[in-house]
């Protein structure tokens, strides 16, 4: 914002959303139109289907069963403080709700992904297991993927 107005915000505390208004332009897809200013997309119709969960009690046990992984492990996240691996509990549960072969394409990568961990945990001694967890996930990857 400094770069556009030096004075529009001088410290963080004086971003607000009326005081940028006037430096954002949103262009919402809806409101977007042709050179000859006809519609560019058409008007999106929405409408709820029900769906009969007792014909598929795999389904739901699915969607349970993932849906407590994601609860344990973003309790677990926050307990430890390791915001970026919340947002990928988050995603397992959208995921799940999207598709039964994309959640479990998911959790067979997620398994692999313990499981060289574990490999790797084994293979090492106390001090390099101090210093490992020390890293970041991205440097961890880094140094030892």
């Amino acid at each position: 914002m400094s770069l556009l107005d030096p004075m529009a915000s001088p410290d963080l505390e004086s971003v607000t959303r009326d005081r940028v208004s006037d430096f954002v332009i949103r262009t919402e897809k809806r409101k977007t139109v042709t050179a000859d200013g006809k519609p560019l997309f058409r008007p999106r119709t929405t409408q709820t289907l029900g769906v009969d969960l007792e014909r598929n009690p795999a389904q739901v046990a699915l969607y349970e069963a993932v849906t407590d992984y994601v609860k344990e492990g973003y309790n677990r996240t926050v307990k430890n403080r390791k915001p970026h691996i919340d947002f990928l509990m988050v995603l397992l549960q959208r995921i799940v709700t999207s598709s039964s072969h994309a959640i479990r394409c998911t959790l067979e990568r997620r398994l692999q992904a313990l499981e060289n961990l574990r490999d790797f945990h084994t293979s090492l001694n106390d001090e390099d297991m101090e210093d490992f967890d020390d890293l970041d996930g991205q440097m961890q990857l880094d140094l030892y993927g």
